[in-house]
């Protein structure tokens, strides 16, 4: 019915927004269906095996399983990389066994999770229906699927920052757990930096989402205080580790100098390189790992220094390569690959990721044309160029590969559904 002024009745409100949340209900129980089903095909099709920087990650996850702690191939204990991901590997191969395919699960896992976390994270800040299109999205784009029978941390990594921003998101509700999610935040935000300490920036979002929400600055700033500091207690019975195996205490990783070497000194080119010749040429074969990574640091930073327009154009080469394609995930699949469909199909699975990957980029090329020229700035829009942001510090300041790009993916998908449900009128409401 209709009243006088032209308006629905309060009757027929009301069943609409029953009807749209039933729709975005099963829309969302459709994305993780799509998930589901297309993560099981690909692991029960593609026999992958652990290449390239997968098996460091395997065999140490394997070590830790057997008891043997968090060591080199030496059998001697490390900081080098991350722990994070490597402790939720091998916690699968404890209970279930060290088989790639038990990783394989854990990946499919994670894969839910950031499905789910985009869902979530999308209509906190714009509205069930663009949350039920960048799950969808997410759960069909071609490199997370693949990446569930890859032995690497980007899922995992991708899945709990989305729910670290879901938390605090919720941080900033009027409600009595306001508290609960502000410890959720920080704590979760630990283990994730645990995974890659490019988390370690990542309190930094709460301003924007706390600006999304209409918050003082104040009330941002004691979140994020909170939140910071929660973290950095996540992280020191980790850094306490290392003090005692290691002689330094290390809050993560002793590989930051090494990384920022590798894109900052004479000779770089933008991309990954081995460090042999930097160890050699500086004296550092018998240096502890915390040493060589400060010694390497010094020289890199020394290097930005005094090549600052060096360091600018190497900083145009990390980004070029980062963002030129995305083939990693067909390739660390390619053994899989060839064994069931042979070695021609590879470039097949290549042109998939890239092409959804380009049409991502279009689209969000397209609809950030549209919002600006039009003014449909979203409060919530300084939430996604907040995070990728800080999420492009790997190839802004290290090293440029083109797996460092992923974990921008979701929020480049969240931003083409809200722009595309901003620009088509039927699409407008939440």
């Amino acid at each position: 019915m209709i009243d006088k002024d032209g308006l629905k009745n309060t009757t027929e409100r009301e069943r609409d927004v029953r009807n749209d949340t039933r729709m975005d209900t099963t829309m969302r129980w459709i994305a993780l269906t799509i998930a589901v089903a297309l993560c099981l095909v690909w692991v029960v099709t593609i026999p992958n095996e652990p290449v390239s920087d997968q098996g460091i990650y395997n065999t140490a996850a394997e070590r830790l399983a057997s008891g043997a702690g968090y060591t080199d191939d030496s059998g001697n204990p490390t900081a080098y990389w991350a722990p994070g991901y490597t402790f939720y590997i091998a916690s699968f191969y404890y209970l279930f066994g060290s088989k790639v395919t038990v990783a394989f699960a854990a990946n499919f896992i994670s894969y839910l999770f950031l499905v789910a976390g985009v869902y979530t994270l999308s209509c906190l800040a714009y509205s069930r229906r663009v949350g039920a299109m960048a799950a969808i999205l997410t759960a069909l784009y071609p490199s997370f699927i693949f990446y569930t029978t890859i032995i690497a941390s980007e899922t995992l990594f991708s899945a709990m920052l989305i729910w670290v921003l879901v938390f605090g998101w919720l941080s900033f509700q009027k409600d009595r757990y306001k508290i609960l999610w502000i410890v959720a935040c920080g704590i979760l935000l630990g283990l994730t930096a645990l995974v890659r300490p490019q988390a370690l920036l990542i309190p930094i979002a709460l301003f924007a989402i706390g600006s999304a929400q209409h918050a003082s600055i104040w009330s941002a700033s004691w979140r994020f205080i909170t939140v910071a500091i929660l973290m950095v207690i996540t992280c020191i019975p980790w850094g306490l580790r290392n003090q005692e195996q290691l002689g330094a205490f290390v809050l993560v990783s002793a590989n930051s100098g090494a990384n920022l070497w590798i894109g900052n000194h004479e000779g770089a080119d933008g991309g990954y390189m081995h460090l042999d010749s930097a160890i050699a040429n500086n004296n550092l074969e018998n240096a502890s790992l915390v040493e060589r990574d400060k010694q390497l640091s010094r020289k890199a930073l020394q290097f930005i220094k005094e090549n600052p327009g060096q360091f600018a154009r190497l900083m145009l080469q990390r980004i070029y390569i980062t963002m030129k394609s995305e083939s990693i995930a067909a390739v660390w699949n390619e053994e899989g690959i060839k064994q069931r469909f042979g070695q021609e199909s590879v470039i097949l699975f290549k042109i998939a990721a890239n092409a959804a990957y380009f049409l991502l980029l279009v689209f969000f090329l397209y609809y950030l044309f549209f919002s600006l020229k039009k003014g449909t700035y979203h409060s919530s829009d300084a939430l996604l160029w907040t995070m990728l942001i800080l999420l492009s510090v790997p190839f802004l300041i290290f090293m440029g590969q083109d797996r460092f790009h992923l974990p921008l993916i979701p929020y480049l998908i969240i931003f083409v559904s809200k722009a595309y449900h901003t620009k088509v009128p039927h699409c407008q409401r939440p």
